[in-house]
């Protein structure tokens, strides 16, 4: 992450850094931790369901990654649906 993308993160200025992320999403879509960043944004906003697209396509650039992939368990953990985290986790 850039420095002023961490500064956003620390400060909660959320909606600055996904302005960020969508940018370098839109030069490089095929780079997973775009995709990872956006969805730990939108985590962190509450927003389960969204966040929880974002971790899938940036696993779905990168199956073997381990950041999305825990951050997916966590999404679905916090909607309660431990089943589907239990699998992925496995």
């Amino acid at each position: 992450l850039s420095r002023l993308t961490m500064m956003y993160f620390k400060t909660k200025d959320y909606e600055s850094a996904k302005k960020i992320f969508i940018r370098a999403q839109a030069k490089d879509p095929q780079d997973w931790k775009n995709y990872n960043n956006l969805g730990t944004i939108a985590y962190q906003q509450n927003e389960w369901t969204l966040a929880e697209q974002y971790f899938k396509d940036a696993l779905s650039r990168n199956p073997s990654a381990v950041v999305p992939r825990r951050n997916l368990i966590k999404t679905l953990l916090k909607q309660g649906r431990e089943e589907e985290a239990r699998k992925i986790g496995r």
